[in-house]
């Protein structure tokens, strides 16, 4: 359902300001969608996010001594330790597919404007 969402409004935004790489665009942002969900579980055990907590001397660490270790449920910083802990479940995999859909189609489109 967020793919077809992000298809939709790649598709409205293409409609209402068109740009010179359109095709660039949607290429991007279908790229992004189909990476994003492989990408964000590397991403997060490189930050430190790991099965067995988080990593000491990692950037996750660092971000959560920012906290003043009190870290409260439902934060960003919990969410991304549970995923690290137990991967990404299918709802986590659509919201991460339909950002970097979002990214790709954006950044692809900034760049078409700004030369």
């Amino acid at each position: 359902m967020a793919y077809r969402t992000v298809i939709y409004l790649l598709i409205a935004s293409l409609v209402l300001q068109p740009t010179e790489g359109w095709l660039y665009e949607i290429g991007l942002g279908i790229a992004g969608a189909v990476a994003a969900p492989f990408v964000a579980p590397i991403a997060l055990g490189a930050a430190g996010f790991g099965a067995g907590g988080i990593a000491a001397g990692s950037a996750a660490a660092s971000w959560m001594a920012s906290y003043g270790g009190t870290v409260a449920a439902g934060s960003a910083l919990s969410i991304a330790q549970s995923a690290g802990a137990a991967g990404i479940g299918l709802a986590g995999k659509a919201a991460v597919g339909a950002a970097g859909a979002a990214v790709g189609a954006l950044y692809e489109k900034s760049k078409c404007e700004n030369g």
